[in-house]
């Protein structure tokens, strides 16, 4: 029954059935034959028409190069060791690295772009609705325990802050697979807490300037963002999904000094319930700068 309820939803239909029609529509479209190089950041994790029309350039002689996308490159799990494994190219959001297939760029997302600060309110949490059923191996929930420990954290931390700031949070939330496991949950324990659904037409941090203070609970793209833009920001995860490669904990150790990564909730919290008034000085401090 489990293999039959899952299986659906986690395998790939172009690999099991529609492969040949995807390579014969890949004639139908507009794109460039045999090109010098391919760059991507984004289309080679769920483009599967790209994914083949990039399999056949490369074999053909393309040079094929991948951008960074949020947390990937950071750690050595199967996304990022893949990618590297693949592209002849591999340029970061800035990092550098001793791999030699390995460029520093900057955060591509944002770069140019200014937040215009407008606070209307004192706090906006940002987290995913995680799949329930078991998919691709990643540093983040993948499986349904690992979901509900990700959950009950939210939950934890948000029973943990004062009652006037929990009327003062709003909730963002994206969705990878359109359930709502963890905002039905949320919203069953706090009856007053509003919600922003997000969609590809608006990044995460285009909501930031709203907010005195934004939480991640993923050491994922949005934080980074925020982070690169210099807007206050938190970052409040298990450790179990917290996995860095060795070569950069030393800048992810100093973020934990300056309680800008915790993964103690009732720190978190206490810190939140502390701190809330006067963020400026505890962000713009010299050595949280």
């Amino acid at each position: 029954k489990f293999i039959y309820n899952t299986l659906p939803e986690v395998f790939p239909k172009s690999y099991l059935e529609n492969f040949k029609l995807i390579e014969n529509n890949l004639n139908l479209l507009n794109w460039p034959e045999k090109p010098k190089i391919i760059f991507t950041s984004y289309d080679h994790y769920f483009n599967d028409a790209f994914k083949i029309y990039s399999m056949k350039e490369t074999f053909s002689g393309t040079k094929f190069f991948i951008l960074q996308h949020g947390h990937q490159g950071h750690n050595d799990l199967c996304g990022s060791f893949y990618e590297k494994k693949i592209c002849d190219r591999y340029f970061t959001w800035g990092n550098k690295s001793k791999d030699k297939k390995v460029l520093p760029l900057f955060c591509s997302t944002n770069i140019g772009k200014t937040i215009k600060r407008n606070i209307k309110k004192n706090i906006m949490l940002s987290y995913t609705e995680f799949p329930i059923k078991p998919w691709k191996q990643q540093a983040y929930p993948r499986v349904i325990d690992e979901t509900i420990i990700y959950k009950n954290d939210i939950v934890n931390f948000i029973s943990g802050l004062k009652k006037n700031l929990q009327d003062q949070i709003i909730l963002k939330s994206f969705h990878s697979d359109g359930k709502n496991f963890i905002t039905e949950q949320i919203k069953q324990n706090f009856k007053n807490i509003s919600f922003i659904i997000t969609d590809k037409k608006k990044r995460g941090y285009e909501f930031s300037n709203n907010f005195n203070l934004n939480i991640e609970t993923i050491n994922s793209t949005g934080f980074i963002e925020l982070l690169s833009m210099n807007i206050p920001v938190i970052l409040i995860t298990n450790k179990k999904f917290f996995i860095v490669k060795k070569e950069y904990k030393k800048y992810y150790n100093e973020l934990i000094k300056r309680n800008i990564i915790f993964f103690d909730i009732k720190k978190a919290s206490n810190f939140i319930n502390q701190n809330i008034n006067q963020l400026e000085n505890w962000w713009f401090d010299n050595l949280t700068q």
